[in-house]
């Protein structure tokens, strides 16, 4: 037989007959939809499906097909071990987003660029097997979540300008973030991230709550200095050295516990906006927080680089940590609102609390005043006598069973006065 070969010059606007075609339906059915893992999570939210007489959703029987394709909105798939990919999620036109939670077969990269649809919020949970999320381009999202997948390697961004939050926390092999260039992000989680080393918010100037606790590599944060509106900065552990916070007037909480800060700069542009101030086991030299008059927390627990503490400008005061400074005095004169005071471990000779009314739990014992421990002499009404022994009883010239840790009432005298 000998084939022929016909070419047609095909031009816009003109209707061409190609005679009569024969399409094998079964084979189209089953190459058009393969998903399984989607199938099922849109059949179980749509009304009205047929079934066999044992359940079975055959998506091509009746208008299965067209109700299944029609779901509009939020789709969440939770557990299902048949979902393996995102692959034909482009037939679904109305799927606006997606939450997928604990779907362990899910693997791989997951590119939701190619899915231009999805214009609310994204969150992918619990899938050890997902390296790769991409999402440049999603120019309508308002919120990217990608948390606890132990396996996620790389978030690739890019023209997300609606996103608002940007939630990568519990990733243990992501190593940077890219929350560049977003103008409406507002809260960035990294936390639990512990291979994190760095951070770009650079173009992003709206980002007002941080939260990278236990980011224990990170080391760059690009474009933190010109955040200006940032109220909340939760890095602990972190390995960066030196903050300035000299743009941020909002400024109202900072964690730093346990990270490798020496210095902070800029504190006084936050005035009265700042309120908690947590520095435990960080090596900060200095403190200023003069400018600071609303200042309610300030932990410094085993700062032993830090020899003065100025807080006669903090009357807001309500908890006061200096446990394992090498104090030699206190000034707590204006601090009458205190409500916590930790000053055990120190070098401190005397201390006079009588004006301090309100402190429900005191620590003072085990001074070295002269390098070898000593009784400190603590001056206190009758009144907060009675009240504080109860939480922690003092020792004159003898330990307590906390006399090496915080916590501790050992070596104390008090004089009680009125």
């Amino acid at each position: 037989m000998k084939k022929v070969k016909q070419e047609i010059n095909i031009q816009r606007a003109k209707v061409y007959d190609l005679g009569e075609m024969t399409l094998d339906a079964s084979k189209a059915k089953a190459f058009i939809l393969k998903n399984q893992g989607l199938i099922e999570a849109v059949g179980a939210k749509v009304s009205g499906l047929t079934r066999t007489t044992d359940g079975h959703l055959d998506i091509y029987a009746a208008d299965n097909l067209e109700k299944i394709l029609s779901f509009k909105g939020m789709l969440e798939i939770k557990g299902n071990p048949k979902l393996t990919s995102i692959d034909e999620l482009q037939y679904y036109r109305n799927v606006n987003g997606l939450t997928l939670q604990d779907n362990t077969n899910l693997a791989g990269e997951l590119n939701f660029n190619k899915y231009p649809q999805l214009t609310d919020r994204i969150e992918i949970a619990g899938s050890p097997l997902v390296t790769k999320i991409d999402v440049t381009g999603l120019d309508k999202i308002s919120q990217l979540q990608a948390h606890d997948l132990v396996g996620l390697k790389e978030v690739v961004t890019g023209g997300n300008t609606k996103l608002n939050l940007f939630a990568l926390y519990g990733n243990k092999a992501l190593e940077s973030v890219d929350a560049s260039n977003m103008p409406s992000l507002t809260n960035l989680q990294t936390y639990y991230s512990s291979n994190i080393k760095t951070i770009n918010t650079t173009n992003s100037p709206n980002v007002s709550d941080f939260n990278g606790i236990s980011n224990g590599s990170l080391q760059n944060f690009i474009g933190l200095s010109e955040q200006s509106k940032l109220q909340r900065f939760w890095a602990s552990g972190s390995k960066i050295e030196s903050y300035d916070f000299s743009k941020m007037t909002n400024l109202r909480d900072v964690n730093l516990a346990s990270a490798a800060v020496k210095e902070i700069k800029g504190l006084s542009a936050a005035g009265a906006n700042l309120k908690e101030l947590q520095l435990s086991n960080t090596h900060v030299g200095s403190l200023d927080v003069s400018n600071n008059p609303n200042l309610t927390k300030l932990d410094l627990y085993n700062v032993r680089e830090m020899t003065t503490v100025d807080v006669t400008h903090n009357p807001n005061l309500t908890y006061l940590r200096t446990t394992f400074l090498p104090l030699t005095t206190l000034d707590l004169s204006n601090n009458t609102k205190l409500e916590f005071l930790g000053v055990e471990h120190c070098k401190l000779s005397t201390l006079d609390i009588r004006h301090i009314t309100g402190l429900n739990e005191f620590y003072a014992g085990s001074q070295s005043p002269n390098g070898f421990l000593a009784n400190i002499t603590v001056t206190m009404t009758a009144a907060q006598k009675a009240k504080l022994e109860q939480v922690k009883p003092f020792l004159e010239s003898a330990n307590d069973d906390k006399a090496n840790i915080d916590k501790t009432n050992s070596w104390v005298k008090v004089v009680v006065a009125p």
